[in-house]
C-alpha cells in the first residue's frame, strides 16, 4: 500500500495548487519524489502550531466547474448568486493543510458565489475560542476537526445540527465513514492516513507494514504527543484481534503497550517540527508522518522516501456549523459544495489527503499508494474510536507517558 516515483521539484513552501504530474517507475509500495512543498504535522491533540456550509436551500445553475450533473448544490458560474457579496468565516488546520486549503476550495467557492470565504487557521485553539465567545457572535460560521474535538464540540454544544435536506451531497460519503461517526452535527470532508517517511540513504528496504521497522534495523520517531495513533499502529502489528481490537478490548489493553516496546524508537516528537528536526539531524532513520505532509517534505528532499504501511490508522476530519452563526444557510451551503465531486478532486490533488466522496479520485500519488477505491477498501484505515476511547483516556495516557520514559 505504498509506492515509489520521482517528480520535479519547486519550494518548500510553495503551494501545490496545481494537479502534480508522476514521472518515473512507480512501485506500488513505496514512493519516492523529489519535489517542492511544505509539510505540517497533524497529531489529534499535540498537533505542531505552524500549523470550513450548503444550504440554505442552495439553488442549482450551471457553472463553469467541472462537477457532474449529479451533484447536488449551487453551480452558480458567476458572482450574482444568493451569498454574492457575504463573508463565511471557516477554521481550518494551520500550516500547509491552511496554504492548500486557500488556494483550492476557497478560490472556487469565491468564483461561483461571489462570496468570500475568510479562512481563520488554527488547532486546538479552535474549540476553545468558540466556547471563550457569546454564544450569539462566534469567531467563526465553519469550523474543522478532528474526532476527539468533534465529540468535544458535540458535548459543548459548540455546533448546530445539519440540516441534512440542505446537504444532499452527504448521500455521496463512503458509507464507512458515514458510520463511523455521526454526521448529524458536521460533515466528513477527508482524512490523512499514518504513513512514514525514511532517509533512503540509510534505509534499503521497502516499508510495505508496520511489522518491517520491527523486523528490519532502524532508527524510529514516533509521535509521543497523543497515544492514540501511535497505540493503533502497535495494535496492528500485534494482530492478537481482528483489526485493532486490542485498543477496544479492556482484557487486551495492555498489548498495544507490550506490541509498542519491540519498535526500535529513539526518539518520540511533540511536534511536526520537532519530527522533521530528527530527520534532518539524523537522529532518526524513520519517521511516523501522515502520508500528505510526508510526501511535502518528500518534495523539497531528495533524500526523502515515503511509504504507506497496510493497513494503518489516520485522522478524519468533519466539519462543522458553530453555534450563534448568522449565516447558517450559507454555511450549510458551503458543507455541500466541500462534498461536491469536482471540489473533492482538486482538494485530492492538492492535499493527497483521504476523500470522503466515493465518487471523487484520490490523487494518482495517492492511488498508487493505496489509497481506496471501495468502500471496504476503506475499513483498512483505522481511525480511533474516540467514543470508546474516552472512557480510558487517563488510563491510556499515563501509560503512554510511561512507555515513552522506559
Amino acid at each position: 500500500m505504498s509506492r515509489r516515483t520521482s517528480q520535479p521539484s519547486s519550494g518548500e513552501t510553495a503551494p501545490s495548487g496545481a494537479r502534480e504530474s508522476e514521472q518515473g517507475s512507480i512501485n506500488r509500495r513505496s514512493v519516492l519524489l523529489s519535489t517542492a512543498g511544505a509539510a505540517a504535522s497533524f497529531l489529534a491533540g499535540c498537533a505542531s502550531g505552524s500549523e470550513v456550509t450548503g444550504g440554505g436551500g442552495g439553488s442549482s445553475s450551471t457553472g463553469t466547474s467541472t462537477g457532474t450533473n449529479a451533484d447536488s448544490g449551487a453551480k452558480t458560474g458567476s458572482a450574482d448568486g444568493e451569498y454574492s457579496g457575504k463573508t463565511l468565516r471557516v477554521a481550518d488546520w494551520s500550516g500547509q493543510y491552511h496554504t492548500y486549503f486557500k488556494n483550492t476550495v476557497k478560490p472556487m467557492y469565491e468564483r461561483e458565489t461571489g462570496a468570500t470565504i475568510e479562512l481563520v487557521p488554527g488547532w486546538s485553539a479552535i474549540l476553545s475560542k468558540i466556547k471563550s465567545a457569546p454564544a450569539d457572535n462566534p469567531p467563526y460560521d465553519v469550523a474543522v476537526t478532528e474526532g476527539q474535538m468533534y465529540n468535544q464540540a458535540r458535548g459543548g454544544d459548540l455546533f448546530l445540527e445539519i440540516r441534512k435536506e440542505n446537504v444532499p451531497n452527504l448521500e455521496k460519503v463512503y458509507p464507512y465513514l458515514e458510520n463511523f461517526r455521526s454526521t448529524d452535527y458536521a460533515i466528513p470532508f477527508d482524512a490523512a492516513p499514518v504513513g512514514v517517511m525514511y532517509n533512503d540513504e540509510r534505509i534499503n528496504y521497502e516499508i510495505a507494514d508496520w511489522q518491517t521497522l520491527i523486523d528490519e534495523e532502524s532508527r524510529l520517531t514516533m509521535d509521543g504527543g497523543f497515544y492514540a495513533y501511535t497505540l493503533h499502529i502497535a495494535a496492528i502489528v500485534a494482530d492478537e484481534l481482528d483489526d485493532v481490537q486490542e485498543m477496544y478490548d479492556e482484557e487486551y489493553h495492555q498489548v498495544p503497550f507490550e506490541t509498542a516496546e519491540q519498535f526500535n524508537v529513539t526518539s518520540f516528537y511533540g511536534s511536526g517540527a520537532e519530527r522533521w528536526q530528527q530527520m534532518q539531524q539524523r537522529i532518526a532513520t524513520v519517521a511516523q508522518s501522515y502520508f500528505g505532509v510526508s510526501i511535502g517534505r518528500q518534495k523539497a528532499n531528495d533524500w526523502v522516501s515515503v511509504d504507506l504501511p497496510n493497513p494503518t490508522t489516520g485522522y478524519l476530519d468533519h466539519y462543522g456549523v458553530v453555534r450563534g452563526t448568522d449565516k447558517r444557510d450559507m454555511a450549510e451551503h458551503f458543507l455541500n459544495f466541500m462534498l461536491r465531486t469536482d471540489v473533492q478532486n482538486e482538494w485530492g490533488a492538492t492535499s493527497h489527503q483521504l476523500l470522503a466522496n466515493r465518487e471523487a479520485e484520490h490523487s494518482e500519488i495517492a492511488r498508487e499508494a493505496g489509497f481506496p477505491s471501495s468502500n471496504d477498501e476503506y475499513k483498512d484505515f483505522h481511525f480511533p474510536d474516540y467514543d470508546y476511547l474516552e472512557q480510558y483516556s487517563s488510563k491510556f495516557s499515563s501509560e503512554f507517558q510511561k512507555l515513552k520514559q522506559s
